[in-house]
């Protein structure tokens, strides 16, 4: 594990003045709204887990309010994506004003490939658990939620359970209180947090769950015909919660 930066930072200007400063405003086309209380900002970074020692990614850090409140838990890295390109100076005076390494993309989220963002060294495979990193955002529900559904879709060709216990997907979704004809677009990010949590749980309740032999499972076929076409795009609209 890297060792922890210290990572307090020198007197700066606060996110109102800095606003005042640059003339920023939220924009309602973007869904933005600014962060000013410190104490709520460090409860955020408080509830995304272990943040010292390990990298963190900010998704739409805006004037850089939770950023701060990250950078005061000492990660060992800290990589930002912000789409507006008006938060560009405040975020890189903070970047200089940090001991801890930050980079900048200005840049649609939707449009990254996450996993080239992080260390090397952060990689894990399935079986060494979770890897040491974060990913932090205060977003709308309107970004998050295809976001999330984009995410899940970069690991749909592995399986979370093996092909010799179906009754497992069945007890997922009764245990997460989910409708199984649900499509992506349907569910809430409540939902998704669901099936997260009793996962985890199922996991941790069965022995060797979770040290399967990850399998690949994409499929290579292409469908010529209209009738294979719709059915090829009617199977894409429905989760199936046994590739996720």
């Amino acid at each position: 594990m890297a060792t922890p930066i210290a990572a307090r930072l020198p007197p700066m200007p606060s996110i109102r003045d800095i606003i005042k400063l640059y003339k920023l405003r939220a924009l309602k086309q973007l869904s933005q709204n600014f962060l000013f209380e410190p104490r709520l900002t460090d409860k955020i970074v408080h509830n995304a887990g272990t943040i010292t020692g390990n990298e963190v990614c900010e998704v739409g850090p805006g004037p850089g309010s939770i950023t701060r409140s990250i950078l005061k838990k000492g990660p060992s890295r800290l990589v930002l994506i912000e789409k507006d390109p008006r938060f560009t100076p405040c975020l890189e005076m903070l970047a200089q004003a940090s001991k801890v390494p930050v980079s900048l993309h200005i840049g649609d989220v939707m449009s990254f490939t996450m996993q080239n963002m992080f260390s090397e060294d952060r990689r894990k495979s399935w079986e060494e658990g979770l890897p040491g990193i974060r990913i932090i955002g205060n977003l709308p529900f309107n970004v998050s939620t295809p976001l999330i559904i984009k995410w899940l879709h970069a690991i749909a060709e592995k399986l979370l359970f093996p092909k010799d216990r179906p009754e497992l997907v069945q007890n997922l979704i009764e245990r997460a209180q989910i409708r199984h004809d649900l499509r992506p677009y349907q569910m809430s990010i409540y939902q998704f947090a669901q099936l997260c949590h009793v996962y985890n749980a199922m996991c941790q309740e069965i022995p060797g769950l979770y040290d399967m032999q990850i399998e690949d499972t994409l499929e290579t076929g292409i469908p010529q015909s209209e009738t294979e076409n719709k059915k090829a795009e009617e199977s894409d609209d429905q989760i199936d919660f046994n590739k996720l």
